[in-house]
Order: structure tokens, then sequence, then C-alpha cells
């Protein structure tokens, strides 16, 4: 995405200005995790092409719900995680799943915390996501910080 395109979006949508550099979108675009930022609703202001993995590109574009494609039981946690990282303003780790784009389900570990911006701003949340690595011999270890 260009910089150049994030001008040309309404006001409300607008990408926070660290998103807006150069050395932001080159990061950001070349990254394999899934980086995405949030408005305080939760809608993606940005979210790099890494999304492309899993999801259609209709579900990560600007202005999509963020929740959407996290499967339904997990939903109301990753929601009430994402309010108390807005309320508390301090980062947080989680674990959940997702449905892709051909509905098959992958366990997904990000950490989401409040993007500092100028005073009066709307918050925005940056969400740096990955499909976690499974531990020895393939056991998936996405039970101990689902509990969590």
């Amino acid at each position: 995405m260009s910089i150049a395109t994030w001008s040309a979006r309404p006001k409300a949508l607008a990408a926070p200005p660290f998103a807006r550099s150069r050395a932001f979108l080159d990061v950001a675009e070349s990254s394999a995790d899934m980086i995405a930022v949030l408005d305080a609703a939760g809608r993606r202001l940005y979210a790099n092409a890494s999304f492309g993995r899993l999801l259609s590109r209709a579900e990560y574009i600007a202005g999509s719900d963020s929740f959407g494609h996290i499967h339904p039981e997990d939903r109301s946690r990753v929601r009430k995680l994402f309010m108390r990282v807005l309320s508390e303003r301090r980062g947080q780790r989680l674990r959940y799943r997702i449905v892709d784009r051909h509905g098959n389900v992958h366990h997904i570990e990000s950490h989401s915390h409040v993007v500092a911006g100028d005073a009066g701003d709307a918050p925005r949340v940056l969400v740096i996501s990955w499909e976690p690595r499974r531990g020895a011999g393939g056991a998936d270890d996405i039970g101990q910080l689902r509990a969590a």
C-alpha cells in the first residue's frame, strides 16, 4: 500500500502518522507476520499483505471488521481483550483461532498495544499476529496460552 493511498482515505480511516511513513510501510509490507492498525471499534485502518495468506482481500481491507474472521468460540474473548488493551493502554498477548477464506481453522498468536498519536486523536491499536510454531514432536502448545 502506498503512502498516497493513505492520503486519499477519509479522515475516519486515516492511518496514524507512523503508518504513513515509508519506513513503517517498508517493514510492514516485507514482514511475514500479519500487521494491522485498528481503530477503537476494531475496524482495520491498515493491514499488510501477509493477511492474504489466510483471508480474502475483502476481509482485511481498510474499514473491515477485524473480529469477523475470528472463530465464533473465541470472538467474545478476543473482543474483551481488545477493549482491555484500549482501556488499560497496556499491551496484551493472546492466542485464538481464525477461519480462513476456505473455512479452515488456524491457530494465531498476537500481540496488541495502543499506539500513541497526537493529542486528541482517537486511540489506535497495533496488532502483530502470526501462526505459532509447533512444539517438539509436532505437538501444539496452543492450550498453554489459551488458558492464561
